[in-house]
């Protein structure tokens, strides 16, 4: 696969995963955690008052649904909220805008772009 289109499904999928696309979920990357999704642990680690402040501020568009979140969809969002942490301050800017990009788009291209995703991911 070619490096740009490499990095482009790269700045797609960490745009989903922050924007919290629900149909997007059952689809990201596995949860790297050895804990089960139903562990206590697990649970109290994704419980919203155990975010830090850098969490919160980074995932407050999904504070008033995240006790609905299953525990490994929060676990997958905070995973998303360490990489973009990681990141540099050019890498977050092109992340935005490709974020605002992809919220403008049409319903049906993002389907297509979802699609697209889910088939790679099953190779």
């Amino acid at each position: 696969m070619k490096p740009v289109l490499r990095r482009a499904t790269r700045w797609l999928v960490v745009t989903l995963l922050l924007a919290g696309a629900p149909a997007f979920g059952a689809v990201t990357p596995v949860e790297l955690s050895f804990a089960p999704a139903s562990s206590p642990y697990l649970l109290a680690q994704n419980d919203w008052n155990q975010l830090s402040e850098q969490e919160k501020q980074l995932l407050k568009d999904h504070r008033n649904r995240w006790d609905k979140y299953p525990p490994d969809y929060r676990s997958r969002l905070r995973q998303g909220a360490e990489r973009y942490q990681g990141l540099s301050p050019d890498e977050r800017e092109r992340l935005q805008r490709g974020r605002e990009r992809y919220k403008t788009l049409p319903p049906d291209e993002r389907e297509r772009l979802k699609r697209k995703y889910q088939e790679r991911q099953e190779r």
